[in-house]
C-alpha cells in the first residue's frame, strides 16, 4: 500500500514537473523583458540620444514589474486582479514618461509594438494551458 503511495506522488511530480519548470524566476523574467524592451528601442529606430533617455524609463518599469510579480507569487497581498489594475497603472505612468521623449509617431509605433508583444504573451499563455 505504501509502495502504491509512493508511486501515485512520484507520478503526481512527474505530471507537475512541466508546469513547475515554466515558471520563470524573476532574473529570468527581469533578463527577458529587457531584451523585450532593447527590441522595441531597436524597432522604433530612435537616435542614440533618444534611445538614451527610453532605456531608464523602460528599465525602470521592468524592476517595478518584476517586483508586482515576484510578490504576488511569493503570496503577497492581494488578488490577480488587483495586480492587473497595477500593471496598468505602471504602463499608463510609462508611457506619460515616454510621451515626454518621444514623439506622436513614436509613441504610436510604441503602442503597436506594445500590443503585438501582448499578443505573442496571450499565444504563450494559450499553448501553455492546452488551448
Amino acid at each position: 500500500m505504501l509502495r502504491r503511495a509512493g508511486l501515485g506522488f512520484a507520478l503526481a511530480l512527474l505530471l507537475a514537473a512541466p508546469a513547475l519548470a515554466q515558471r520563470p524566476g524573476p532574473e529570468q523574467m527581469r533578463a527577458h523583458m529587457t531584451a523585450q524592451a532593447e527590441e522595441t528601442i531597436s524597432q522604433l529606430a530612435l537616435p542614440d540620444e533618444r534611445a538614451d533617455a527610453v532605456r531608464p524609463i523602460l528599465l525602470a518599469a521592468i524592476d517595478a514589474r518584476v517586483e508586482m510579480m515576484e510578490e504576488r507569487r511569493q503570496g503577497g497581498p492581494g488578488r490577480f486582479g488587483a495586480m492587473r489594475e497595477q500593471m496598468r497603472a505602471l504602463a499608463q505612468e510609462t508611457e506619460a514618461k515616454l510621451a515626454a521623449v518621444l514623439t506622436a509617431a513614436e509613441m504610436e509605433r510604441y503602442r503597436i509594438i506594445q500590443a503585438e508583444h501582448a499578443a505573442k504573451r496571450r499565444g504563450r499563455a494559450a499553448r501553455r494551458n492546452g488551448m
